[in-house]
């Protein structure tokens, strides 16, 4: 599964969430892909992975890519599974995605 976290620097909750992101891609590493996505100001961004020692991937992006995902609100969250279709879009309820990957991984078994 890929779980794409579309944020700003801006954004209060895109940070408070950071560690729950981070908690969620080291307990399902071997499942789950984070991939987060912003689109304005770079340099802060940066700063920010640095200081919390993010180990996720984080894409700097162009706007449109919010169109392209109907993003209206940050944070938003895209769960994509292996098969490449989405299974959640949610703004800000990482704890809807939570459930979603551990309702995935345990449909597989």
């Amino acid at each position: 599964m890929v779980l794409l976290d579309f944020w700003e620097s801006w954004c209060g909750h895109c940070i408070e969430s950071i560690p729950l992101l981070q908690k969620l891609a080291d307990e399902y590493h071997d499942d789950l892909i984070v991939i987060t996505i912003t689109t304005e100001n770079a340099p802060q961004i940066r700063k920010i992975i640095k200081a919390n020692n993010i180990s996720y991937v984080n894409i700097h992006a162009e706007k449109q890519i919010l169109s392209d995902y109907s993003i209206k609100a940050r944070p938003a969250y895209v769960l994509i599974d292996a098969n490449g279709i989405i299974v959640e879009h949610t703004a800000g309820d990482l704890e809807r995605i939570s459930l979603a990957i551990k309702l995935k991984k345990l449909r597989r078994y």
